[in-house]
């Protein structure tokens, strides 16, 4: 993304002329010469990406591409050599990182209560979204509230998207089965990997074509 853009999605609304000049002046450095990119901004970026509710749906989206971007260029290019790591663009079906599965956890639950919306010709945020924030900071407890959150649009898609419903409810058992029992019930807050696992799974979803959707 463009230093402008990653610019606006650290700062948001709070994006001056000097702020500006600032992270200009240390990202040229980071691109230029592969430097490594300032944790501080990363972080910043992560917990704009975590707050959907502040802005318009389409410019949330597109800070959680950005963050993504900015996590994937800091772990590639990470201070301490043995911490460094590459992701791939796609979604990462072997990955069994706590904070990536709960991202991908996050993203089928989006997509399953979204196609039930559309079904009923409801126009509004799921519950993923609304939880987007909480459940960044406290994944399974508010994970918890977001199962119990989708029984009834799991029963709007019974006898309508039978076949979408199945394969929905497949992916979060094979994505939960990845989980160590530890690491799932722990309730400490995620890191940027969790945009991670949500942004591409999100991907994965958009790339592939889904049948019409039945009024």
């Amino acid at each position: 993304p463009s230093i402008y853009h990653i610019a606006q999605a650290v700062y948001g609304s709070f994006l001056s002329t000097s702020l500006k000049k600032n992270i200009y002046a240390r990202l040229l450095p980071c691109i230029v010469e592969q430097r490594s990119i300032p944790l501080d901004v990363v972080r910043s970026a992560i917990r704009q990406a975590c707050n959907p509710h502040g802005c318009e749906n389409w410019e949330w989206e597109r800070n959680v591409g950005i963050d993504c971007s900015l996590y994937k260029g800091f772990m590639v290019r990470h201070p301490e050599v043995t911490k460094r790591r590459y992701y791939s663009m796609s979604v990462d079906e072997v990955c069994v990182s706590r904070d990536y599965l709960y991202g991908r956890l996050l993203a089928v639950a989006e997509k399953l209560e979204d196609v039930a919306l559309k079904i009923s010709g409801e126009n509004r945020q799921t519950t993923a979204v609304r939880y987007f924030q909480q459940f960044a900071q406290r994944p399974f407890t508010t994970w918890r509230n977001i199962e119990l959150a989708l029984i009834p649009y799991k029963n709007k898609l019974k006898g309508k998207r039978d076949g979408f419903l199945i394969n929905k409810e497949k992916e979060l058992d094979e994505i939960m089965n990845k989980f160590s029992r530890e690491e799932f019930i722990s309730d400490n807050a995620l890191s940027g990997e969790f945009l991670l696992g949500y942004h591409s799974q999100k991907m994965a979803y958009r790339q592939v074509q889904e049948e019409p959707v039945e009024s």
